[in-house]
């Protein structure tokens, strides 16, 4: 399998053996260079491919730094960076999400679950608490735009990598331009929330076109 997309999978369960990985073999984890297990330590697992339907998404990326970054080394900022973005791929694969390939610097994953709403905004939450962590113990703030959006969209492998199509995406990034700057958030529309019973307090903040191509409320999980 793809070296990066296992050593993603071993941050998941051990953060600290994917930073060796990371950093003493860093050539070695590179786009374009593989691994070869020996069949007797895998287990086969049963494909979703392909899918199509309903499902929510998640997008989230780090956008922004405050002005106290300039007073830390690049390296340690890197750092954090890396420990944010391990952190909530780890939120992600304990939530039973999928991740698909390709997306660097930025979290995707999609959820077809029955509860995939609810699951997907959880995620979420989770996501924001971990950053939040990390940026307390690393001494620096930075600002991190979540958005989650449901419509129908299709799950396949394109060249054996999977890959996410349909309106999801494209309304993700629509939220993820509404973050206010400095600030981390977590934006969702109406077409999410409206799938969760114990629906969350949020704020409504702006519309934008949703995946159904209409317009559809947006909200500030708070």
């Amino acid at each position: 399998m793809e070296a990066h997309r296992a050593v993603e999978i071993l941050a998941t369960r051990s953060p600290d053996a994917a930073k060796w990985w990371r950093e003493s073999a860093a050539r070695s984890v590179q786009p374009g260079q593989y691994f070869l297990f020996h069949a007797e330590v895998c287990e086969e697992v049963s494909s979703s491919f392909p899918f199509s339907g309903v499902g929510s998404l998640l997008l989230a990326d780090i956008a922004g730094f405050s002005a106290s970054v300039s007073a830390i080394s690049p390296l340690e900022l890197a750092e954090g960076m890396g420990r944010t973005l391990e952190a909530g791929r780890r939120c992600i694969h304990e939530s039973e999400g999928f991740m698909p390939y390709g997306v660097d610097g930025m979290m995707l994953a999609v959820w077809t679950s029955p509860s995939h709403g609810a699951i997907a905004l959880e995620t979420g939450r989770r996501i924001l608490a971990e950053s939040k962590r990390i940026q307390t113990e690393s001494g620096f703030s930075l600002q991190l735009r979540v958005g989650v959006t449901t419509g129908k969209l299709i799950l396949d492998t394109v060249g054996g990598h999977p890959q996410v199509y349909g309106a999801p995406f494209a309304t993700a990034q629509r939220l993820l331009a509404l973050a206010v700057p400095r600030r981390s958030q977590l934006l969702c529309t109406s077409e999410t929330l409206e799938l969760v019973a114990d629906r969350p307090t949020s704020d409504p903040i702006a519309t934008v076109q949703g995946c159904s191509g209409q317009q559809v409320q947006v909200f500030e999980l708070t």
